[in-house]
């Protein structure tokens, strides 16, 4: 969250090119779409190995499945509830309504290609 909001703050972005072993011509419909792609996309460095399981009840078999990008929602919503100084807890037998989206599921396609190869 810190390093986005340094982003915002210093008007800068994220994009670089993607790395060639991020995707391949199967994960694209074409090349131009994957031309495109490479001139669009941003990256937060996230590293996906600090994220705190046991704090969200999280086993290991769930971990090494858990996309990097749901592990940021996580620990982004968690840090929102705190600044707007509503205690998560307090939200335990409620049913409050939480709208997100995440794109792609390159991190599936990136761990069925290790465990192929």
């Amino acid at each position: 969250m810190e390093q986005f909001w340094r982003l915002l703050l210093n008007n800068e972005d994220a994009i670089v090119k993607v790395p060639e072993w991020r995707w391949t011509e199967e994960h694209v419909v074409n090349r131009v779409t994957a031309e495109a792609w490479k001139t669009q996309v941003g990256f937060l460095k996230c590293p996906v190995d600090k994220f705190d399981a046991k704090f969200f009840g999280l086993s290991p078999k769930e971990m090494k499945f858990l996309d990097p990008q749901q592990r940021l929602l996580l620990e982004v919503s968690w840090e929102a509830l705190e600044d707007s100084l509503v205690a998560p807890t307090s939200l335990k037998g409620r049913q409050p309504e939480i709208f997100t989206g995440t794109w792609t599921r390159d991190y599936v396609n990136l761990m069925n290609r290790l465990r192929i190869e």
